[in-house]
């Protein structure tokens, strides 16, 4: 018994197996890979034919095709077996009775050598029925055999690469000899100032200088419409339009002057500019009046310095003593005394800490703006103390400075060996008061500008707090205020200005 091996399905995908197909004893054998098998009575196997590579066989009514390993073998071997079964069951009488079948019809002579010549049936083929059954007729199954589907499989790719060559073609076709020079006649076409436009593998590059941006954007927008032309890279110059410059007018500062001296309510003060001083001139009735002229225009833009020569409008000193003892009163600093001697007032008493409230430097400022807002008041000479300690440290100081004062040269904060010999003797002074803080006050003159001199009197009353450092006392008892030109010692620049004086601070 030769076995022949191939794929057995029924045409639809998935559904082959490889299988071993014998004829043995009037029945076909099947021998799945996997080791299943199974046996079909040679009467329920019918032969269809062949479809190229292909044998269509009809199982137990089932239509299947086998599609074998070795064709000649299946040929030679399978195929004739087949026959030979069906014309030996045939030629074998049938058993005598009413229920026995009708023998198998016989196979065709034009499918014998259909069979076992492997050609393609092109008409349909008569084929042996099962038993009991008259002969029919079926048409063969067609299957696309291997080398048909190559052939299509060739076809197709055929066809693709035409089309591909064909789009290619095209393009190239379409692309004009010389981009280039197509670029610069469409400029030309479009009414556009020509430039130069080179093309490389198209890549189009414009070069040259035009009026505007707007037209070189038209220009790029043009070339980029250019059959050949892939992108555009714009080198145009273009020129940068020229920066108008407004000039701002700037205030007149003898205008600012007036205007501050306006808005200060300063009545009665003139003033003049030149070279950047500004000379204040004109009579007052106080030195709070004065006083207030020279800080209206003391932040004025363009100032460099000033001069002021206002005058206060003389009074009798003794109407002078009577209004400052009135506003004194009048401001609850009962326990101070003043006398005025030529418009000078000076201002005495020992404050009870008791009174002080927001301590002794704001109680002794405001006892002096009650007083310099007084009518004939030229100026203040504050000798009030603190009643007990503090009013020992605060005269102890007074005395001090007033028999040797801390004074600096024009312009400088440099202490002199004078000065040093006097903050010697304060050092001790402060030093037997360990409980009360100390307020450096330092001064200029009216020489140079507001600002420059309220500069210098910081840098003067910081230059004597360290030198105090220096000789002991404890930082955080030294405090430092600048006034700047705003509290000179009599009219006009005088050295004596350029100074530092103390104050107990509580």
């Amino acid at each position: 018994m030769t076995r022949c091996f191939g794929l057995l399905g029924t045409g639809q995908p998935g559904d082959s197996k490889r299988v071993g197909l014998a004829v043995e004893g009037g029945v076909l054998h099947a021998t799945e890979d996997g080791g299943a098998s199974w046996n079909i009575p040679i009467e329920r196997v019918a032969l269809l034919g062949w479809a190229e590579d292909e044998l269509h066989l009809e199982l137990a009514g089932a239509e299947v095709s086998f599609l074998p390993e070795d064709r000649d073998a299946t040929v030679t071997h399978l195929v004739p077996a087949l026959l030979a079964m069906h014309t030996t069951s045939t030629a074998m009488p049938a058993a005598a009775g009413p229920s026995s079948p009708a023998p198998p019809a016989p196979v065709a002579p034009e499918l014998i050598v259909d069979l076992t010549t492997r050609r393609d049936p092109v008409a349909v083929t008569p084929v042996a029925g099962r038993a009991g059954s008259a002969p029919r007729t079926r048409t063969p199954a067609r299957v696309a055999p291997p080398v048909r589907r190559r052939r299509r499989l060739a076809w197709w790719v055929f066809v693709i690469a035409a089309m591909a060559l064909g789009a290619f073609l095209a393009t190239q076709l379409g692309r004009p000899d010389d981009p280039a020079a197509a670029a610069r006649a469409a400029i030309a076409d479009a009414g556009l100032p020509a430039v130069t436009v080179t093309v490389d593998d198209g890549a189009a590059t414009l070069t040259g200088a035009i009026p505007s941006q707007d037209i070189a954007d038209d220009i790029a927008a043009v070339v980029a419409g250019v059959a050949g032309v892939d992108s555009v890279a714009s080198n145009l110059s273009v020129p940068t339009p020229p920066t108008t410059t407004i000039p701002i007018p700037q205030p007149n500062p003898g205008d600012l002057v007036r205007t501050a001296l306006d808005a200060a309510g300063v009545a009665g003060v003139e003033a003049t500019l030149e070279a950047g001083v500004v000379s204040l001139t004109g009579s007052v009735v106080s030195e709070f009046d004065r006083r207030a002229a020279l800080a209206a225009i003391a932040g004025v833009a363009g100032i460099d310095g000033i001069d002021n020569q206002v005058t206060i409008t003389a009074r009798d000193d003794a109407d002078i003593v009577a209004s400052a003892r009135s506003a004194l009163d009048t401001g609850g600093f009962g326990a101070v005394s003043v006398s005025v001697e030529g418009g000078n007032a000076t201002v005495v008493g020992a404050v009870p800490r008791e009174v002080l409230g927001d301590g002794f430097f704001r109680y002794s400022d405001s006892v002096e703006d009650a007083v310099i807002r007084v009518a004939g008041i030229t100026g203040i000479t504050n000798r009030l103390q603190l009643a007990g300690d503090e009013a020992t440290l605060r005269r102890q100081l007074r005395e001090l400075t007033d028999g040797s004062p801390v004074v600096f040269p024009l312009g400088r904060a440099d202490l002199s060996d004078t000065s040093r010999a006097t903050l010697d003797a304060a050092a001790e002074i402060i030093q037997a008061q360990p409980g009360l803080r100390v307020l450096i006050a330092g001064h200029t003159d009216t020489t140079g500008s507001a600002t420059r001199n309220e500069e210098l009197s910081g840098q003067r009353a910081q230059a004597v707090r360290s030198y105090l450092i220096d000789q002991g006392i404890a930082a955080n008892r030294l405090l430092v205020v600048a006034y700047g030109e705003l509290f000179p010692t009599a009219p006009g620049a005088q050295p004596g200005d350029r100074r530092v004086e103390f104050e107990v601070a509580g």
